[in-house]
């Protein structure tokens, strides 16, 4: 018998051209913070207000703003926005889409799956994508990824990601 759960994460992202056309341009482990194990607890304890809510994309106009994106991937300890994203960086933070996948691992378990998705719309000037953040809705980030490069979003591209956390 199996004495322990565990979660992790993956992050995809996208570029998605104006006719609709999705790039990969992401894909990697994310990071969940401690806030994550909270945020079940709440949701099991039935507060609402704890279950994964928004996506925030932290971007920024120029590709050299890292030392403003601190984290660390694999520092799970809890911390604000605020600490986190620093200045010269902006966070686009936008609600989950309503059609979050969820998917059992059927008779030989290894996990059941939660996808959630969002985007960034495009806009008149090109931006550049650092990271996203999966966010409850009050607010705690549960979760990180900094990208390993910065992506540029290119005016009138949308910038899209797939969240995906499975329980082991």
């Amino acid at each position: 018998m199996r004495s322990n759960i565990a979660a992790h994460g993956r992050v995809d992202a996208f570029t998605v051209s104006p006719d609709g056309l999705r790039t990969q341009v992401v894909h990697g482990s994310n990071t969940l913070l401690y806030s994550c194990a909270d945020a079940v607890a709440h949701v099991f304890a039935g507060v609402p207000d704890r279950r994964p809510a928004t996506i925030g994309f932290v971007y920024g106009d120029t590709d050299s703003l890292w030392t403003s994106f601190p984290f660390t991937q694999g520092d799970r300890s809890t911390r604000t926005q605020a600490e986190i994203v620093g200045p010269g960086l902006q966070v686009y933070e936008t609600y989950i889409d309503q059609n979050r996948r969820f998917s059992s691992s059927g008779a030989a378990y290894s996990g059941n799956v939660v996808t959630f998705a969002a985007s960034k719309p495009g806009s008149d000037v090109p931006s550049y994508v650092y990271g996203v953040l999966l966010k409850d809705a009050a607010g705690n980030v549960l979760a990180v990824k900094r990208f390993d490069e910065c992506v540029m979003q290119s005016s009138g591209y949308a910038f899209a990601a797939e969240w995906t956390v499975t329980f082991n």
